[in-house]
């Protein structure tokens, strides 16, 4: 079933709070997570693909001036609590 425009925007504010704890719980830097919520989520899939396109694999999305930086960190295996919120951001 395909969601409508209006269900997949509703969808994807109901989770904000939740990619963002899981964002910092994995170590990304906060400049990142912003770019990730307030940018990289409302692209659209082709702008997506260009962007990525110029990223190395380093298992998240840069944000920008990361990626033009080559500031990068190790990302931290998310084990979920953040979301459940029995961890340290839940």
């Amino acid at each position: 079933m395909k969601l409508s425009k209006k269900d997949v925007i509703k969808y994807k504010l109901g989770r904000l709070s939740k990619v963002v704890k899981c964002g910092f719980h994995s170590g990304f830097p906060a400049c990142c997570v912003k770019f990730y919520v307030c940018d990289w989520l409302w692209k659209t899939k082709k702008e997506q693909r260009i962007y990525y396109k110029s990223c190395p694999n380093v298992g998240y999305v840069p944000c920008p001036d990361c990626n033009k930086e080559q500031r990068f960190v190790q990302v931290k295996r998310c084990c979920g609590k953040c979301i459940t919120g029995e961890g340290r951001y839940g």
